[in-house]
């Protein structure tokens, strides 16, 4: 049947068979309609409600509304939006010894991300803001230990290494 029949309520899935397909059926029986359960298979395609979903290539699982999903929007995870489920693309299941470096909770970080982060060295104790992408894709070190900046605390400043001339 289709058509609009309600606010809300129309039944196009079966033009839709790939988002049909990723439907999370068992973690969507918590849609309401006019205050009354409904199937999610009942509300629009389009609906601007938040559905679960489970990505048919990665098996992720995301809530997003079906609007986003009609026009396009995939899986999060393998668009390398977010982390995946079960953190499979994260900084720290990726690059556990950077990781280590990161200032935060690197399992909740997609590793190629462009997020600006900070960063304490595990060698000198420096610390530093860079993009996680930056870290990992460009494999950036401390820029301290590198001798291309100076050092959070100053230690290899002309007036901490050569005070004499610092003074000049």
């Amino acid at each position: 049947m289709k058509g609009n029949t309600g606010p809300d309520i129309h039944f196009s899935w079966h033009d839709y068979p790939l988002l049909l397909k990723e439907v999370n059926l068992e973690k969507n029986k918590h849609h309401t309609m006019r205050g009354k359960p409904i199937e999610v298979l009942q509300l629009s395609v389009g609906t601007m409600k938040k559905i679960d979903w489970i990505c048919d290539l990665c098996s992720n699982e995301w809530s997003a509304p079906g609007d986003g999903r009609k026009h396009g929007r995939g899986c999060p995870a393998c668009s390398g939006y977010s982390v995946h489920s079960d953190g499979r693309n994260s900084l720290a299941n990726e690059f556990p010894i950077l990781a280590e470096e990161f200032q935060g909770d690197a399992s909740l970080v997609v590793s190629g991300s462009n997020k600006r982060s900070n960063w304490k060295c595990a060698v000198c104790d420096n610390e530093w803001s860079t993009s996680i992408s930056n870290r990992t894709k460009n494999k950036s070190g401390c820029p301290a230990c590198y001798g291309n900046a100076l050092h959070s605390d100053g230690r290899n400043s002309m007036a901490a290494t050569h005070p004499h001339l610092a003074e000049e």
